[in-house]
């Protein structure tokens, strides 16, 4: 199933969002999150910042604008 996508990256974003899964299927109802699922969805909300953060700068006028607010 996991082996149609494109490349790496984007099979490292589906590995983390089954982690975070699995992690949210032991949480027990009306508790609040364990540290276990805190740190797969933090780990994942990385991952895809990064991801798309890396696409979007590959674009010269994104990258330009970006840099700008940052200066």
């Amino acid at each position: 199933m996991v082996k149609v996508l494109e490349g790496e990256d984007e099979l490292e974003v589906v590995r983390y969002l089954l982690r975070l899964y699995r992690a949210l299927a032991r949480q027990e109802e009306g508790l609040p999150l364990s540290p276990h699922v805190e740190a797969a969805q933090a780990e994942l909300l990385n991952l895809v910042n990064n991801f798309f953060y890396d696409r979007m700068t590959a674009i010269p006028t994104i990258r330009t604008y970006l840099e700008g607010l940052t200066a």
